[in-house]
């Protein structure tokens, strides 16, 4: 006997003042009626097909209604592969639906391969709706940081000696604080892109070299600079004070992970969107964005192992508190990655090495 049941993966939203249905699986939407989800409900246990029709209660319509949830992939039957993989995410995913919804829903993109269609498509867009700028300008105090420094060891040797820190102690100079911000997130390069808008050329990629993620910094103890919470102004190679003291801003914003406390520098990232989004409009592009937070913070490890320093770095942020502490929105300019850094202290382990400092 063939058995159906109501798919798991199934998201309800409005749209334009319509309900959708969507299987996040298979991208298969369908606007339904209010009553819809009492209906799903007497769908949850494998039934037959006319076991279903029947305890609806809809006489004939019922047909008409078994048929569309099928062909919508709302109701799946037993066995099938869809239904396989269905149940497969439900055994084996402990993340809740937020996390299945977004991995699942932006994995189904397609991409286009006519550049020649692309960049012709984007510089009509360009015409009436110009890119966003690649910089950030806040108001404020500036200064002007010095040169950056050479990385005086080789990149192998930077990837053997890094490890994450949790114990600092002391202070960094300004030097450094410069350098980890120039070989970290400064301009290497800018590249004359016409109608697209200035081009930047980082030592991290980005998706279209769109560079969305801006840095502020929270300066605890470095020397040659008050502390303070900071906007690193990329074009200028330069630090905007946003705010005086805030020492504790880091350590608040990271849900009290206590070392931050004592680092003397912490890095906030976030991502101004619309840079990505005005080239990249599908919802995947997020995916793009937060893979490019990870490359800094890589970027931020071994420029800081090079240095002679320690790295710290953690997705665990209290966003709220951030967005205010910053002046930001929490919706064009987004907070997504934190990092640290100071001098190291040298923490003798035996050789069962305690599960929080594995790393």
């Amino acid at each position: 006997m063939r058995l159906f049941r109501r798919a798991h993966s199934l998201v309800l939203f409005y749209d334009g003042g319509r309900l959708i249905c969507e299987n996040y699986l298979t991208g298969q939407r369908a606007s339904v009626p209010s009553g819809f989800p009492d209906l799903l409900r007497n769908c949850a246990n494998a039934a037959s097909r006319e076991e279903l029709i029947k305890g609806w209660g809809f006489g004939h319509g019922g047909e008409t209604i078994f048929q569309a949830l099928l062909e919508h992939d709302l109701l799946l039957e037993v066995g099938s592969p869809l239904e396989t993989r269905d149940a497969l995410i439900d055994r084996t995913w402990a993340w809740d639906i937020e996390a299945k919804y977004f991995y699942f829903g932006t994995a189904l993109t397609t991409f286009g391969a006519n550049n020649e269609e692309v960049w012709s498509h984007l510089d009509e867009k360009a015409c009436t709706d110009p890119p966003p700028p690649p910089y950030k300008r806040c108001a404020g105090e500036e200064k002007l940081l010095p040169q950056p420094e050479a990385l005086p060891i080789s990149l192998g040797q930077a990837l053997t000696l890094r490890r994450t820190c949790r114990e600092f102690d002391g202070s960094i100079t300004l030097q450094n604080l410069s350098s980890i911000l120039w070989w970290t997130w400064g301009r290497q390069r800018e590249i004359r892109g016409g109608s697209i808008g200035d081009v930047l050329l980082k030592t991290s990629p980005s998706g279209g070299a769109r560079h969305p993620v801006e840095v502020y910094v929270v300066c605890q103890n470095v020397t040659g600079l008050s502390v303070g919470i900071y906007h690193y102004n990329v074009e200028r190679h330069g630090l905007t004070k946003i705010k005086a003291g805030g020492q504790q801003a880091a350590v608040e914003g990271c849900f009290r992970q206590e070392w931050v406390e004592k680092a003397a520098a912490s890095f906030i990232m976030t991502a101004i969107l619309s840079r990505t989004m005005w080239k990249y409009q599908q919802s995947h592009a997020l995916r793009v964005v937060l893979m490019e937070v990870g490359h800094l913070g890589q970027t931020l490890h071994l420029v800081t192992t090079a240095l002679g320093l320690g790295p710290f770095t953690t997705a665990a942020l209290n966003v709220q508190l951030l967005e205010s502490t910053l002046g930001i929105d929490g919706v064009s300019e987004v907070p997504l990655y934190m990092g640290s850094v100071g001098p190291r202290v040298e923490v003798h382990q035996p050789a069962t090495v305690s599960r929080a400092l594995s790393d």
